[in-house]
């Protein structure tokens, strides 16, 4: 249990991998119940009231919510996620009032989003996909343009799989692995942007 609304382990459903917006009012969250346990989806939660309810009604998974610096001050971005169909993107608040998300074009079988710097683009784990050349490789994608490139990496260290993650100052950002064989590696922004 993560969160007063998340039940205890006894429930027919679990929640995990957590992202916050940028003034920690809302979490997104995957949800999957024990009867259907291939059938992942978002859920939010309103962290002031505690309440939960659904945010897209396709398969989700590995949601990346995007804090913008970029006007000085720390706002909320778009939020994007995997499904079998590829990298889909949504306004939270648009969702919460029934707007479906958006399939980023020619994104099949790319895993694993995660934004940097301030929205800009978005680094995705290629798993196979015509459009960037080689199998399991990073690539990013513009958020203006949808324009893909394989990233160059500097590999600097190397850890155990975890979450995508960019660190506060930007200067260095950690692409997940997609299994325990394919170690993590970490790119200096620099080198990601050119």
């Amino acid at each position: 249990m993560f969160y007063p609304f998340s039940q205890a382990d006894a429930s027919d459903y679990s929640d995990y991998r957590p992202v916050l917006n940028a003034d920690a009012t809302f979490v997104v969250f995957e949800r999957t119940f024990i009867d259907a346990p291939n059938d992942t989806k978002l859920y939010i939660a309103n962290l002031a009231t505690n309440t939960v309810q659904r945010l897209v009604d396709i398969d989700s998974e590995r949601p990346d919510w995007c804090w913008n610096r970029a006007s000085g001050s720390l706002t909320t971005g778009p939020l994007a996620f995997s499904s079998g169909d590829g990298i889909y993107v949504v306004n939270v608040l648009d969702a919460l009032n029934g707007a479906k998300p958006k399939l980023r074009r020619d994104t099949a079988g790319m895993v694993y989003p995660s934004w940097y710097p301030d929205c800009r683009y978005l680094a995705v784990d290629v798993g196979q996909n015509p459009q960037v050349e080689g199998e399991r490789v990073t690539a990013q994608i513009d958020a203006n343009t949808g324009r893909f490139s394989p990233l160059r990496s500097r590999m600097i260290k190397s850890g155990p799989a975890s979450p995508a993650s960019v660190s506060p100052t930007r200067a260095w950002w950690r692409s997940p692995a997609n299994s325990s064989v394919h170690p993590i590696i970490t790119m200096n922004s620099s080198t990601i942007l050119g």
